[in-house]
């Protein structure tokens, strides 16, 4: 990354941090909780994998959180899940906060999974 796009991602990741006070981040995998805590970033985070079908992890969002952030992989399987997350997701009236997730990949469009974001 050049110097531009250092400071970029730092603010981002500022912005992240601060969401992630009082929003929980949703990733795929425990790995990805090990790389975004190697970030510094300290809020809740939970995986997707909870034994719950994506309907159910919808609900499960909208009922305890009404807001979350998505940061899913940037691979065909994480742009999968997030299309179908965010469709369901915004049904029920859940904000989802795309422009983060948008914003990573804008930067550092070389990576494809969340964990290589603390390299």
């Amino acid at each position: 990354m050049n110097e531009q796009q250092v400071r970029r991602f730092n603010e981002i990741l500022e912005e992240v941090k601060e969401l992630n006070s009082h929003i929980p981040i949703l990733v795929e995998g425990s790995k990805d909780i090990e790389a975004l805590r190697t970030l510094g970033i300290r809020g809740e985070i939970i995986t997707i994998n909870r034994g719950m079908s994506l309907v159910e992890l919808a609900e499960f969002i909208r009922e305890n959180y009404g807001e979350i952030i998505l940061l899913l992989d940037w691979d065909s399987k994480g742009k999968e899940l997030t299309h179908r997350l965010e469709t369901l997701l915004w049904d029920s009236g859940v904000n989802t906060h795309p422009e983060i997730r948008k914003a990573i990949q804008n930067i550092v469009p070389h990576i494809s999974t969340v964990e290589e974001l603390h390299l």
